[in-house]
């Protein structure tokens, strides 16, 4: 099961557009200026992606994940390396990185800017390919992505979209992930949308 580098380009569009949309409403809701690319799109199967990375040392990470259903179903996260997330929240509260009370204001953080880019990227793939999405409401975790992936049922051919995420200010270069996980058969439909899209 391979995308066409005519639907990946097409994926990459979808995306970006998203991207470009979840980016305007954080700048609407921050007093930061964030810019926020996707410089590489990935896909494989899921049990590839764990092999992949199955070989280096599981690192906890701070993550945001959403459900979503209906022709297209599976979850989205968008994850952070304990640093990274630390500098995001620290540039969006303006607090300095060091004194950062980061219990009390991570999660609440880190779980509204997931939301804003997640909304903005699934919204992009259920408004440009016309079809509706129903979502749950985002939860916060802390743990090494294998441990997140695998909570979710899943079959081991079900592709999952990797997507590198480039959070920067002025100041302040953020690298995250944002993964879309497809279930087979919406993955099949999702190529047929792209095809048409």
């Amino acid at each position: 099961m391979e995308l066409s580098e005519d639907q990946r380009d097409a994926l990459k569009e979808i995306i970006n557009i998203g991207v470009g949309r979840a980016a305007a409403t954080l700048n609407e809701l921050l007093s930061s200026h964030i810019v926020l690319q996707v410089p590489s799109i990935n896909v494989l199967k899921h049990k590839d992606f764990l092999r992949e990375i199955e070989s280096g040392e599981p690192e906890k990470l701070s993550a945001v994940q959403l459900k979503f259903q209906g022709n297209l179903a599976g979850i989205a996260l968008i994850a952070f390396p304990p640093d990274m997330a630390a500098n995001l929240v620290a540039v969006v509260t303006e607090d300095d990185f060091d004194v950062i009370d980061f219990d009390s204001v991570r999660i609440a953080t880190l779980s509204e800017i997931g939301n804003v880019v997640l909304s903005g990227v699934m919204g992009a793939f259920g408004n440009l390919l016309k079809e509706r999405l129903d979502y749950s409401l985002p939860k916060y975790r802390e743990d090494n992505i294998e441990k997140m992936l695998l909570s979710v049922e899943k079959n081991p051919d079900d592709l999952i979209i990797v997507m590198q995420a480039h959070f920067s200010t002025e100041k302040h270069q953020i690298e995250g992930d944002i993964m879309i996980l497809f279930e087979v058969i919406s993955f099949e439909s999702l190529r047929s949308m792209i095809d048409s899209f």
